[in-house]
């Protein structure tokens, strides 16, 4: 089985939407995968997301909106900041190197905000997709039930998205979100692989592919990234 989960096109915040470069990603999303293999499209209730699952179903496909799906947003306090909880600065690793671990749902950190409840809840319901389409999670692998090559696909956002890798990958998802970053409209893909039969794992091979944008010579957008340099401030997003 594949499970393609692809980052939202450029977001438009202010007004709870795409941009027009946004709506055009998720033209050319639409476009480049229209005779593509779909066997479920999932997607998180929000517009930026849902838009573009909408242009990439191409009304061809129904839109599963999943209200679990949605952006992973739940503010941290780090020496009296607030950050966002998949994004630090450098010093903040440096000076509490939990915040990419594990154990960093269960610090000092993650309890106030009731992280690890959230985080759980997140992947309970992942794991039951996943289920559903024939895969069971057991401990670190998953027990096949049902030997498929279907291709499952979920329109979400970037921190969300650091969590549904950290499960299939057992890597935290801080330290995902911290250092990869998918460009809007991104696609990235993972494939079963059953090595034994009846016990399989997923392999990332494709993270972040932007070939719809790249044929049409459409520059990617920066949103969620930051300057290069420090002194670019007009690279920040």
């Amino acid at each position: 089985m594949k499970i393609v989960i692809i980052r939202h096109a450029e977001p438009d915040y202010e007004n709870d939407t795409l941009t027009k470069k946004g709506f055009l990603e998720a033209n050319y999303l639409g476009e480049y995968y229209k005779d593509a293999q779909i066997d479920a499209l999932y997607s998180s209730p929000l517009p930026r997301a849902l838009y573009t699952a909408q242009a990439l179903a191409n009304n061809k496909h129904e839109v599963i909106v999943k209200d679990w799906l949605k952006e992973f947003w739940h503010p941290i306090q780090i020496d009296g900041r607030e950050r966002h909880n998949w994004d630090f600065y450098p010093r903040d690793i440096e000076n509490y190197p939990v915040l990419i671990e594990d154990e960093f749902l269960t610090s000092s950190f993650g309890e106030p905000s009731n992280l690890k409840e959230l985080y759980d809840d997140v992947i309970k319901n992942f794991d039951e997709l996943l289920k559903n389409h024939g895969y069971e999670r057991k401990g670190s692998y998953y027990k096949v039930n049902k030997p498929n090559k279907d291709v499952v696909v979920i329109v979400c956002h970037l921190g969300m998205m650091s969590i549904l890798m950290s499960r299939l990958c057992h890597i935290p998802y801080t330290k995902i979100a911290q250092y990869f970053f998918v460009a809007p409209s991104g696609v990235t893909t993972f494939v079963s692989e059953e090595r034994e039969e009846g016990l399989a794992q997923f392999r990332c091979r494709e993270f972040g592919n932007l070939d719809h944008l790249r044929r049409k010579n459409e520059p990617h957008s920066k949103f969620g990234s930051f300057a290069e340099t420090f002194d670019t401030i007009d690279e920040m997003h």
